[in-house]
């Protein structure tokens, strides 16, 4: 004779799927829109500040994190920073292990605030290991005209808080720095990767998380949506 109890357990794997998929047929969040035009950001304005004759590569050639080129940039980001309308700007030094070794670096905090307390975060980091290595510096190019369209009397959301780093060419340690430096509550932090290339490889948006939950469905969607209109592409991210 059959023992109901054995029926009773079949049912539990049964049982878990259901509540998940009662806590899982949702609506995917729709993307947040903006007033800003797609001309706004002048790509063109960005890529000549990095890389035209006696640009930012030809002043700064060498980056290693720490030495005299990654400082000597650190210096103009600083100044370009402080010169945005609208703008807090400070600076933090701390040692990091780098791809030289331990070294004194870096970190630039340039802060516009919203009108919730809430924040997103954007950072670049600005150090390279090889000579010129003008991909890597394209992060910092984007990152100072954001400065520049975000500057007074624009006002946005959620406090706007960009950030230039060292330490990014091995280890990460200018962006290990920032995570005891900065507290939230966090809309999102965005890290820049190469924005210079000419050919286009997808996937455009990683959505990493080092906790326990995912990269917010929000957050995701607008970022997809954003890099469709400006690229023409798909930008379907890369879950982690």
């Amino acid at each position: 004779m059959a023992d109901p109890r054995l029926y009773r357990a079949a049912l539990i794997p049964v049982l878990f799927a259901l509540v998940l998929v009662a806590f899982s047929l949702e609506n995917r969040p729709r993307p947040l829109t903006t007033t800003l035009g797609a001309g706004e950001f002048a790509g063109e304005r960005a890529f000549a500040r990095a890389y035209a004759k006696n640009g930012l590569a030809d002043r700064f050639p060498d980056r290693r994190p720490g030495s005299a080129g990654d400082e000597g940039l650190a210096s103009a980001v600083e100044a370009q920073l402080r010169a945005a309308r609208g703008f807090r700007v400070r600076t933090i030094v701390h040692d990091g292990e780098t791809i030289d070794g331990t070294k004194p670096l870096r970190t630039i905090i340039a802060e516009r605030p919203g009108r919730v307390d809430e924040r997103i975060v954007v950072i670049a980091h600005r150090d390279a290991a090889g000579h010129r290595a003008e991909a890597e510096l394209s992060a910092t190019a984007v990152l100072l005209e954001l400065a520049r369209v975000f500057g007074a009397p624009r006002r946005t959301q959620r406090t706007l808080t960009l950030v230039s780093t060292s330490g990014g060419s091995g280890g990460a340690a200018g962006a290990a720095q920032l995570a005891d430096e900065l507290h939230g509550p966090f809309a999102g932090v965005l890290v820049l990767g190469d924005l210079a290339s000419r050919t286009i490889r997808p996937p455009l948006l990683a959505a990493w998380s080092n906790s326990l939950g995912s990269t917010p469905m929000r957050l995701r969607a607008t970022l997809q949506e954003a890099l469709r209109r400006e690229t023409g592409a798909g930008a379907r991210p890369r879950a982690r």
